[in-house]
């Protein structure tokens, strides 16, 4: 059944060969022997021209650091080496350390416990778990609820005192900024506060972190530098914020110990690195004898490498699989570094529990990964040919499941240098992201992705549930790419299809912005034929104040269920759902994109601004195509958007526009004659009134006397059986048919429900 055993009970000077025999014939005590045995055996006489299987009994296997495989451990070509549960049994990979001797405060009913190793600067941490639940720092106000808001914009400090201070502005003096060369201050590091908001009085003021809003998908958890409590104004220890902080500008401050169980707030920690002593307010029903409480110990957990620092011979890693495994408890790569400004977790020091480099025929399957300081998986540079199956991944700190080379070019220390690919970066291909569940992610990085692919070919994302999370759902992006060409050769025939993503910008327990300019599902690619079909999206929301160009808008704004973004060229976009969202569809720029037989439906509030023009929502947004030299206006037709189905609500009567930017709006050289889309055989309907404009700058008459639309249907219900209920399927009387829309099976969307175990 098994080449080595593993068990909790097990000796690592025994073989590994029986999990029943006794002496020196016994499981191995941990994964590090289990390796090294599987190592001897690969190098033996004809090791690597077979398979491999390494069976966990049941229970914790503690790591005090990641686990590295390298060529030596890598199978044969054609053979997999895999680690796996015992069938039946469930075997936790942790990165966690035990505490133990809590003692409880009679006066609070708090637990305290004294750590040496924190106190002597040997070990730190920003989160624990108790019985597998996350317990974080004490926010306020906390998420879910209101935010505070800047009380006065002040001049920034040290290098960045020279941005001028610019008064909050909106509608046309924000588009003309928006539109032009003209740049907003930035790297504002300071900001006027109100009375009781922050004190310097309170414990470790350097240790209070500052949450601050950003214009796009960012994070941003920075330390006090200094309170000026006479002039009641915070300077914080970063100049790398990329907006100014005018006043309303929301933030939220973390890690007071005094916040720690005011307002009844339970579940909450604090560590104080200075006396070493850990403060955890319990949850309901918990005491020290009935509860586990576990902090990380170690970042990752599995590295799988052929960088020269880890003995690689240049040659790619792998035939390594994951399966029936629990991967728990790392603690935060990032965190642990320092501050973090205006931060970008998915291309920014991207740390996972477990990682790949210069790796081909790695597989992960049926596994669990929880309980993360940062990302659950990451395929990196120099990774191609790997596969991430039917696992299940929440409680993350960051992102869920990436794949990219883009990755090199983020942090040095982790994929540069001597930790750099063996082999060439050709562009992260051929990876399989399929039948996972990714949720509740983005706990402390909230510009993080559920799942995200960088530059590379035929990847296929499918059937995946990603949900509850900050911003991104699924994102494909190429950051690095030369600016000189219009299509990215090493980025092509991508596929998403069959997710079902929802509930994006989700704070807390319900939706609320926490980033803005991010989709349920996000592409901006220089790569071709990339297909995005029989998706369902919906509720993605930004709630909250948002800065940009220097003003305060009172809901943020670009972001969209399905949101094509400004480098993209060749999307197919067909028979998707995509619903209540500010948008259903954004596309912004970009050229060469197929949009048919799709569902775009939104249910609005009455009055709620949007964009960064200060217009309404819209169920579309388009915005100038053939822009720069990235995706080239010489690709004609620029959008065909044909045999779709346009429909929205909201609770007001007023006539809307269905378009809520004008495609060529602000693009004088663009013009309606030159037919840069296609536009027909679609059908538009607006619940309680009719539709007047294709978009607020232009009559539906005058976009049908310009050629568009000639032969589509406008204020046509398209008689949905129940679009409240999420039921978006037609009437057999429904006028769309007759325009030859074709209704589409939605039923296999998403992770299949029955998920079996495989070995």
């Amino acid at each position: 059944m098994a080449d080595v055993f593993v068990s909790p009970a097990g000796n690592d000077a025994w073989t590994g060969q029986s999990p029943s025999e006794n002496g020196t014939k016994g499981p191995v005590a941990t994964l590090h022997r289990a390796k090294e045995i599987i190592a001897a055996k690969l190098a033996a006489a004809g090791g690597r021209s077979r398979d491999w299987t390494v069976i966990f009994r049941g229970g914790a296997y503690r790591l005090a650091d990641k686990e590295i495989f390298t060529l030596a451990d890598s199978g044969g070509e054609g053979h997999v080496v895999t680690y796996a549960s015992y069938p039946g049994e469930s075997a936790l990979i942790s990165g966690g350390r035990v505490l133990k001797g809590f003692v409880v405060d009679r006066a609070t009913g708090f637990w305290k416990l004294h750590i040496p190793d924190v106190q002597g600067g040997a070990w730190t941490f920003n989160e624990i778990w108790v019985n597998d639940a996350r317990v974080g720092w004490p926010v306020r106000p906390v998420r879910g609820g209101d935010r505070f808001h800047v009380a006065a914009q002040v001049a920034s400090s040290g290098s960045a005192a020279r941005d001028a201070i610019r008064p909050p502005f909106s509608g046309a003096a924000r588009e003309k900024l928006t539109r032009s060369t003209a740049k907003p201050p930035t790297n504002t590091d300071r900001f006027g506060f109100n009375a009781g908001e922050i004190s310097a009085a309170w414990t470790n003021p350097a240790e209070i972190r500052i949450r601050v809003s950003h214009p796009s998908s960012s994070s941003s958890l920075i330390p006090v530098a200094s309170i000026d409590m006479a002039n009641h104004i915070v300077t914080m220890n970063s100049h790398t914020l990329n907006d100014t902080l005018p006043v309303g500008t929301p933030w939220r401050r973390e890690n007071v110990y005094e916040d720690l169980g005011t307002n009844g707030q339970v579940g909450e920690m604090y560590l104080d690195r200075t006396t070493g002593v850990l403060t955890y307010v319990p949850r309901l029903g918990e005491t020290p004898a009935n509860s586990t409480v576990v902090a990380p110990v170690a970042d990752q957990l599995i590295l799988i490498s052929n960088a020269a620092a880890y003995g690689g011979a240049g040659h790619p890693v792998g035939n390594i699989a994951f399966r029936n495994l629990t991967f728990a408890h790392t603690g935060s790569y990032s965190l642990a570094r320092g501050y973090i400004g205006h931060f970008n977790n998915d291309q920014t020091d991207p740390y996972a529990a477990i990682a790949t480099i210069g790796a081909r025929g790695v597989t992960i399957d049926h596994a669990t990964l929880r309980n993360l300081g940062e990302q659950g998986i990451i395929f990196g540079p120099g990774s191609s040919g790997n596969a991430a199956t039917n696992n299940e991944l929440y409680d993350l700190g960051s992102g869920g499941i990436g794949a990219a080379d883009d990755y090199q070019y983020s942090w040095p220390n982790v994929y540069s240098g001597p930790y750099a690919s063996g082999v060439p970066l050709v562009g992260t291909s051929n990876t399989t992201i399929s039948n996972n569940s990714v949720h509740d992610y983005g706990k402390v990085f909230t510009c993080s992705t559920g799942i995200y692919l960088g530059q590379g070919a035929n990847n296929a994302i499918s059937h995946n549930d990603v949900y509850h999370g900050p911003s991104w759902g699924i994102r494909v992006q190429n950051q690095y790419v030369s600016n000189s060409i219009s299509v990215d050769p090493k980025t092509h025939d991508n596929y998403i299809g069959y997710n079902h993503v929802y509930e994006m910008g989700w704070d807390g327990g319900r939706g609320a912005a926490l980033a803005s300019d991010y989709g349920g599902v996000y592409l901006n690619l220089r790569g071709s034929n990339t297909t995005v079909e029989f998706n369902r999206i919906h509720d993605i929301h930004t709630l909250y104040p948002v800065v940009y160009g220097g003003a305060l808008q009172a809901y943020g704004g670009d972001n969209s269920a399905l949101y094509i973004d400004g480098d993209s060229a060749y999307v197919a976009v067909r028979n998707n759902l995509l619903y209540d969202a500010e948008n259903a569809l954004l596309v912004l720029k970009g050229s060469g994109h197929v949009i048919r037989n799709n569902i775009f439906y939104g249910k609005f509030r009455k009055g709620v601004p949007f964009g960064i023009g200060g217009g309404k929502a819209r169920p579309i947004f388009t915005y100038p195509f053939g822009d720069g030299n990235l995706t080239p206006a010489s690709i004609t037709p620029a959008m065909d958007f044909q045999n779709n189905i346009v429909a929205f609500d909201d609770d007001s009567t007023d006539a809307w526009s269905v378009n809520a930017w004008f495609w060529n709006h602000g693009s004088p050289n663009v013009g309606l004659s030159q037919k840069p889309i296609v536009a027909d055989k679609n059908l538009y309907f607006k619940y309680r009134s009719a539709i007047t404009n294709y978009a607020p700058d232009l009559t539906f008459a005058e976009w049908r006397r310009a050629g568009y639309d000639v032969n589509s249907k406008i204020n046509a219900d398209p008689l949905f059986i129940n679009p409240a209920a999420g039921d978006f399927s037609l009437r057999p009387d429904s006028p769309a048919l007759e325009l030859g829309f074709v209704p589409f099976d939605l039923s296999a969307v998403g992770r299949s429900k029955s998920v079996a175990s495989k070995l």
